[in-house]
């Protein structure tokens, strides 16, 4: 796949002639897995507002933002971190934010003879991209434990969280860290081939977006919209099986991510400046 090629799926027009929404998802899950995960918001979107809706993503973190900044999308779904720097970086407005318990899991493949945390000593372990938000959260999780990468483990980061537990499942004695909802999509057959040896606690996971250039009479049908998914049939059932609530964002609860910002920054210009 080319360096600057971006990944458009489109679903459903299910009203010709009226201005399509688009829906960006950071690619923290593989493009069939975001269909599959998304499709009730997408279902009730189209539905609610009378128009189609497309759902769109990119082939990293670093090339989602640059999408973000071109204004590709009407709506996004990020984590809090790059939400903070959309924020404050391109005048992007926070609407509603997603609340997962037990965000961060820490899993070794079901061979190895870990049983706890510090087993991971000496250990192989595969993270997501340095931008994703399990990451870090994992990484800070790890450290109240004593646990430093590079010290006491290996890592190999990965594009996606399918991507680091798929590497754990094929390397007996390696372990991963991703989201208990990335765990909980893989099939049963390659769920049973991991154990969980840790949990990270609850967490703000994604937090819904809108650029400043949407209008303020689309901004008002968007959250209106996406805030009544949990009231659906098919939305109380997504909430439900993936463990998150949709709740509004306390005024300066994205502050919490400021020492992240410089990272994301240094990532943004050393990886896609040269594209």
């Amino acid at each position: 796949m080319a360096r600057g090629l971006f990944v458009v799926l489109m679903l459903g027009w299910s009203s010709l002639g009226l201005a399509a929404y688009t829906l960006g998802i950071v690619p923290f899950l593989s493009p069939r897995s975001l269909i599959i995960e998304f499709a009730p918001w997408r279902a009730h979107l189209e539905s609610r507002l009378a128009t189609s809706v497309a759902i769109a993503t990119a082939t990293d973190p670093v090339h989602f933002l640059a999408r973000c900044g071109r204004g590709d999308f009407d709506v996004v779904l990020v984590p809090p971190h790059i939400a903070l720097y959309l924020q404050r970086q391109l005048g992007y407005r926070p609407l509603l934010g997603m609340r997962s318990e037990f965000f961060s899991q820490i899993l070794i493949n079901r061979d190895a003879t870990a049983t706890q945390l510090s087993d991971l000593k000496g250990r192989h372990l595969h993270l997501p991209d340095q931008l994703s938000l399990v990451n870090y959260e994992a990484t800070q999780f790890l450290s109240r434990f004593g646990l430093q990468a590079g010290r006491d483990f290996t890592t190999q980061s990965h594009t996606t969280e399918n991507n680091a537990l798929l590497a754990a499942i094929s390397k007996p004695g390696a372990a991963a860290v991703a989201s208990r909802m990335a765990f909980e999509h893989l099939p049963e057959n390659l769920r049973e081939q991991l154990r969980i040896i840790g949990s990270g606690r609850s967490s703000l996971w994604l937090v819904v977006m809108v650029p400043h250039h949407l209008k303020d009479s689309d901004v008002a049908r968007l959250e209106e919209a996406i805030s009544q998914i949990p009231h659906t049939q098919a939305g109380a059932a997504y909430f439900s099986h993936a463990g998150v609530a949709l709740e509004p964002l306390g005024k300066s609860e994205l502050a919490h991510f400021e020492p992240l910002l410089s990272i994301i920054e240094k990532a943004y210009w050393t990886r896609y400046s040269s594209r």
